[in-house]
């Protein structure tokens, strides 16, 4: 089926397009059993800006340089993508995949480097707000990793609200059916400091978000 909005093709009986974030008459009354995935690209595309971008509108370059700098997980959806850069490259920022929250900061960040946090340890941390009113161009996702995001065109109160409604969302969606959540990557390894499971794949601890 086609959106009746934009007219790109569209998995039938989807409650969101995944082009344009419209909501498809047919589903309205139906909800619960839209996807996370759509839910999410409906949710990012509510935020798009200059600096927030979101499939299948993301510029190839600048997907390509924050995947370099992120490494996410070989068969990851992408949702969004969140350049932090002054000029734009993308080398620092934040993708929105199916499988978690991918982050590089830059060296004037509290937490410089790269961070991985899956959904279900996203959602399990209360530490989302303002870890310092000196550095009002981050946010906390966890004790152990800030989002750097002053050189971006978002203020804090947009990352705050996207990523409140992302939790939101991915929780109403494992409440409502397990299997509609994003499934985890297989694990590999221990986390020295909290003894989570974690893929080969990941820089960082999912649990705690600790460099591993």
């Amino acid at each position: 089926m086609n959106c009746p909005h934009c007219e790109n093709p569209m998995t039938t009986g989807a409650a969101y397009c995944p082009a344009c974030g419209g909501v498809v008459a047919a589903a309205q009354n139906q909800p619960s059993e839209a996807s996370f995935q759509e839910r999410a690209l409906h949710i990012c595309n509510q935020y798009r800006n200059r600096d927030m971008y979101v499939v299948p509108e993301i510029p190839v370059k600048k997907l390509q340089n924050l995947c370099e700098s992120v490494q996410p997980a070989q068969g990851v959806e992408i949702f969004a993508l969140i350049n932090t850069t002054v000029f734009g490259s993308a080398k620092c920022g934040m993708l929105v995949a199916s499988d978690g929250i991918y982050i590089h900061n830059g060296i004037a960040a509290t937490t410089p480097g790269r961070f991985f946090l899956s959904w279900d340890a996203f959602s399990a941390n209360a530490a989302l707000g303002y870890p310092s009113w000196f550095k009002i161009g981050e946010v906390s996702l966890s004790p152990a990793v800030k989002f750097e995001f002053s050189g971006c065109q978002m203020n804090k109160g947009q990352v705050i609200g996207l990523l409140t409604e992302l939790r939101t969302c991915f929780d109403e969606a494992k409440k409502v059916s397990p299997a509609a959540a994003p499934q985890k990557s297989i694990p590999s390894k221990k986390c020295q400091y909290c003894d989570t499971v974690v893929a080969d794949a990941r820089p960082n601890c999912p649990g705690c978000g600790a460099p591993v």
